[in-house]
């Protein structure tokens, strides 16, 4: 509901109780909103260290500010795009050998079970 305007998720890296993947996850769906509208420049993912809050890191805060009102000097450059946790499942797939997709024909409820905990992999 935000696109195409400004728009900053930020999210702490070692903080043990932030959400970092799913942050990650909607801001790379909400790209394509961005993107589709022309505004890919509208949006970023922030990563700061320490924890819960954002203050260590505040100054970047005002930057991004100062990017959404046309400030001279501040573009959305300063804040280049770095997913730490860029992963897809269909590309990784596509890279596993068959065999490791399903346990072996006619296994066991046990075998199954064990295959899907690791064992025998």
């Amino acid at each position: 509901m935000l696109a195409p305007r400004h728009f900053m998720a930020a999210t702490a890296w070692t903080d043990g109780c932030e959400p970092t993947w799913a942050v990650e996850r909607s801001y790379k769906a909400g790209r394509e909103v961005y993107r589709m509208l022309g505004a890919d420049d509208h949006l970023r993912i922030k990563y700061r260290p320490g924890q819960h809050h954002g203050f260590v890191d505040i100054d970047s805060y005002f930057d991004w500010f100062n990017v959404a009102g046309g400030v001279p000097g501040f573009t959305a450059e300063l804040f280049p795009e770095a997913l730490f946790l860029d992963f897809e499942w269909e590309t990784w797939a596509k890279g596993q050998p068959k065999e490791l997709h399903k346990p072996k024909a006619g296994a066991t409820m046990r075998e199954k079970i064990e295959w899907g905990l690791g064992a025998g992999i």
